[in-house]
């Protein structure tokens, strides 16, 4: 499900199947051009809340297809790829979905513990960006030792990102909330790596320092 007009307009431009579209008659006749296209059913704000999971929402959801990425398929054709290790929060996991989309990544390799991409949580954070972004489920373990290409682990005594000498492509792992990355992963990555600390804070935020290397890596 996505819920709110914004997040409507992204997934109805994408290639995802819209199956049905909920919305009042003033969302309805601001877009017509989607009435059309897709199966439109007429309710009210109030109905619209009761099957809504936000307070805010009371124009427009809708009912999307589910769809299954298989790790097989995976295109690694491109400068970076973003791999996460048991990201429990929905809510970092949409927002490193939005930050590979702003960044032109298409692909984030979840680990089978990271939280779920359809998580309603999810999808809101995306603001639309999962229907641009790629995300497949795999075991980390079986799949990172095949992977030809340079590996970035983020973690805190790694060496600094200003004096990386970053390859023109790679993969960049970000670990759990509090745990960092699996110590059985550790042996994959070929540079491990970390935002310098300037103040007193224990830790970055998951998806801030996602934000901050992909920046780095992007622009070196």
């Amino acid at each position: 499900m996505a819920e709110g007009s914004k997040s409507a307009i992204e997934f109805l431009a994408s290639n995802l199947h819209i199956e049905a579209i909920y919305a009042t008659m003033d969302w309805a006749l601001m877009f017509p051009q989607y009435k059309n296209d897709v199966r439109l059913q007429i309710i009210s704000s109030k109905e619209i809340e009761q099957i809504s999971s936000l307070k805010s929402t009371r124009d427009v959801v809708l009912q999307i297809a589910f769809q299954e990425n298989k790790i097989e398929q995976i295109n690694l054709q491109s400068k970076l790829h973003l791999v996460l290790n048991d990201i429990q929060d929905p809510g970092n996991l949409g927002t490193i979905i939005r930050i590979a989309d702003w960044y032109g990544i298409k692909n984030v390799v979840c680990s089978e513990g990271t939280a779920d991409c359809y998580n309603n949580k999810c999808i809101q954070a995306t603001m639309g960006s999962i229907a641009r972004v790629n995300v497949f489920y795999t075991d980390l373990l079986n799949w990172l030792p095949n992977i030809k290409l340079p590996i970035y682990g983020a973690v805190m005594d790694g060496k600094n990102i200003n004096s990386v000498g970053f390859e023109n492509e790679g993969l960049l792992l970000i670990g759990n909330e509090g745990k960092g990355i699996n110590s059985s992963l550790m042996p994959y990555i070929s540079e491990p790596i970390s935002i310098k600390r300037v103040g007193l804070a224990e830790s970055l935020n998951a998806a801030i320092a996602t934000a901050i290397i992909c920046d780095r890596f992007l622009n070196s």
